[in-house]
């Protein structure tokens, strides 16, 4: 796995540390072990089907769907990263 130079440089966690680790904890189909580690992937992984299919084939309402299922992602990322800063890894 890559390492994370923000990590190496400030000496704490950026918000996206973990997503490799979920990653592959998902590809192992381990889906809940993935949501404990970086609970952002899933959504995250969303927006970027739901993008891709409406660049192909445009949805009357696919960038309204996108925003939101983005803004969720954010708050689900920065939120799992405040955790992990101020209570500690789950």
């Amino acid at each position: 796995m890559l390492t994370c130079s923000w990590k190496e440089n400030v000496g704490i966690e950026c918000p996206s540390c973990g997503a490799q680790r979920a990653f592959e904890e998902l590809l192992h189909g381990h889906i809940w072990e993935s949501i404990l580690v970086f609970p952002a992937l899933l959504p995250l992984m969303a927006v970027v089907i739901l993008t891709i299919v409406h660049l192909l084939r445009p949805i009357k309402t696919g960038p309204a769907w996108i925003v939101r299922l983005f803004a969720f992602s954010a708050i689900l990322m920065f939120g799992n990263w405040a955790w992990k800063l101020f209570v500690g890894p789950v």
